[in-house]
C-alpha cells in the first residue's frame, strides 16, 4: 500500500531532523578534537589553484573536487603550523 502525502511528509520531516542531529553531533566531536570549520574568500580563486597544484598539494585533475582542495588546503594550514612551531623551538 502506498503512503499518504501525509506520510511522506512526516517522513521527510523526521530525516531532515536526523540528518540536522547527525550534522550537529559531528559539529562537536570536531569542536571537541581541536577542529574548527571556517569560511574564507579566495579572490583569485584560478590562481589559488594554479598555485596549489604548482607546489605539489593538488593533482591537476582534482582541481574540481571540492574535497581535494579541503584537504590541499588542510595540508597548508598543517605545514605552515609546523614551520611556525620549529622556528618558535629553533629560538627557545
Amino acid at each position: 500500500m502506498d503512503a499518504t502525502p501525509n506520510e511522506l511528509l512526516v517522513e521527510r520531516i523526521a530525516k531532515r531532523k536526523r540528518q540536522n542531529v547527525q550534522r550537529v553531533q559531528r559539529c562537536r566531536k570536531r569542536k571537541q578534537a581541536g577542529a574548527r570549520c571556517v569560511r574564507i574568500e579566495v579572490v583569485d580563486w584560478a590562481e589559488a589553484l594554479d598555485a596549489f597544484i604548482k607546489i605539489g598539494v593538488l593533482a591537476e585533475d582534482q582541481r574540481t573536487n571540492d574535497r581535494a582542495i579541503e584537504a590541499a588546503i588542510a595540508q597548508l594550514c598543517r605545514a605552515g603550523f609546523r614551520a611556525v612551531e620549529a622556528r618558535q623551538k629553533a629560538s627557545a
